[in-house]
């Protein structure tokens, strides 16, 4: 059972879709050394997306069911292997029950002072560093490809009608999409972590928010980036920032399901080391 001020997860269905296809997961190893955090975002219709999204979250929550490994290499082939694991079961269940469900998933795991995260899609992780410029995930889709080819601007994108279109997802329909899971390793296993790869390093008023595509099209980059800031000067735990983030989404259109998951890296810090003075890792 989850307890923690420094994490905390909030899904809605919105305003306009019958059913909620989002699912999230947020949980402790055993031994309470790390966290696992994981968005997943359903798609297909009558059903077929939630059934991906459970089945995602299903797959990512068997983690937590063995020994967390002790080096980086090893965690990220072990949050890697999820999703092939995880992709490989929407696989599976699409012969029997919706041709076409799939899902996008974004997945962290929180260790100390140092965060893990891998995505496919457009389900997005925010890393909100004091005193540095946010990080954001780099979309899966056809409107960030066109924007790192220079052939719209960001404000375009935010209305394109091919915004919602993603190159890769778990499951979905075969013949269009591949599975994609970024970022990759690379010199991620050197004593110094680089600023781009799947690792980052947590410091004092760090915050992580992860969510579906219904929260972040929902708000403006600056309107997320200033409540985050707003938070940590009013002290606001992550179960607050994440219920208020959601109804800031909420007071918009809202035609889309929306999740979104806060890790704050000091509450969490102060689990972990409550831990371990305690005797229990």
């Amino acid at each position: 059972m989850l307890t923690s001020s420094g994490c905390f997860g909030h899904t809605h269905i919105g305003k306009v879709r019958q059913d909620n296809e989002d699912r999230f997961l947020v949980d402790f190893w055993p031994n309470r050394s790390a966290v696992l955090a994981v968005i997943a975002d359903g798609m297909g219709a009558y059903g077929g997306g939630a059934t991906a999204a459970a089945t995602v979250i299903e797959t990512f929550a068997q983690l937590t069911h063995r020994e967390l490994p002790p080096s980086r290499s090893e965690r990220y082939e072990l949050l890697l292997s999820a999703f092939y694991r995880a992709d490989d079961r929407v696989r599976e269940l699409q012969a029997s029950t919706y041709p076409e469900m799939g899902a996008t998933v974004a997945a962290a795991i929180i260790t100390g002072n140092e965060l893990l995260h891998l995505y496919s899609g457009d389900c997005r992780v925010y890393h909100f560093a004091k005193g540095e410029a946010s990080y954001v995930s780099r979309d899966h889709s056809v409107v960030r490809a066109l924007v790192e080819a220079g052939m719209i601007n960001e404000t375009e994108a935010a209305v394109h009608p091919m915004r919602n279109i993603v190159t890769s997802c778990l499951g979905g329909p075969t013949t269009k999409l591949r599975l994609t899971v970024d970022p990759q390793l690379g010199g991620s296993e050197l004593p110094e972590i680089p600023s781009e790869g799947p690792f980052r390093l947590l410091s004092t008023g760090d915050v992580i928010v992860m969510c579906s595509d219904g929260l972040w099209s929902g708000l403006d980059g600056n309107v997320l980036a200033n409540t985050v800031r707003r938070s940590r000067s009013s002290r606001m735990d992550a179960k607050e920032l994440s219920n208020l983030l959601v109804e800031l989404a909420l007071s918009g259109p809202a035609a889309d399901n929306i999740t979104g998951v806060v890790l704050d890296a000091d509450s969490l810090s102060a689990d972990f080391e409550r831990i371990i003075r305690q005797g229990e890792l």
